[in-house]
C-alpha cells in the first residue's frame, strides 16, 4: 500500500504498527491468502507495536533522526493530520458517495421507526425509503 502519497509499506505492517497482532490481523481478515502472504514478510522484530511504527517512520521519513516521540506521532501525523491528508477532488466525491448512506438505503423497507434526537418519529416502520425520507434521515 502507499502511505504519504509515494513510500510503499506493507499492510500488515501499519496494522501491527496500529497495535493489532497477527492473530487479530487474521481474524479480521478471515485469514485471506494475500493478508497471510503479508504477515509472512513482514520480520518477526516489526511485529511488535513500537517496531512497526519505527520501521513505517523510518520509510517515511529516510532523513530524520527517529526519537520515541517523533515514531509515535508518525502514523497519526500521516493518516489524520488535515494539513498532511491531501485528498483530492476525486477522491473526496468518491469518498462521500461510498461513505452516503442516503443512496444505500434508497427503495429499502424500514424494519423499525425512525426517531430524531428528541424522540419524534421521522420514518415509520415498513416504509419504502424514498429520496426525501432518505435526505431526511441523513439529516439526523
Amino acid at each position: 500500500m502507499r502511505l504519504d502519497k509515494s513510500k510503499r509499506i506493507r499492510s500488515a505492517l501499519l496494522l501491527f504498527g496500529l497495535g493489532l497482532s497477527d492473530v487479530d490481523i487474521l481474524t479480521l481478515f478471515n485469514e485471506h491468502e494475500l493478508v497471510v502472504e503479508s504477515i509472512k514478510k513482514v520480520k518477526k522484530a516489526e511485529q511488535e507495536a513500537f517496531a512497526a511504527r519505527a520501521a513505517i517512520f523510518k520509510s517515511t521519513n529516510p532523513g530524520d533522526r527517529p526519537t520515541p516521540n517523533s515514531i509515535n506521532s508518525s502514523i497519526s501525523n500521516i493518516l489524520f493530520n488535515k494539513v498532511r491528508y491531501d485528498l483530492s477532488e476525486t477522491g473526496r466525491y468518491k469518498i462521500s458517495k461510498k461513505l452516503n448512506p442516503t443512496s444505500r438505503i434508497l427503495n429499502r423497507v424500514l424494519v423499525e421507526d425512525v426517531k430524531d434526537a428528541k424522540g419524534n418519529t421521522v420514518a415509520k416502520a415498513n416504509t419504502v425509503v424514498t429520496e426525501e425520507v432518505a435526505n431526511k434521515i441523513y439529516d439526523l
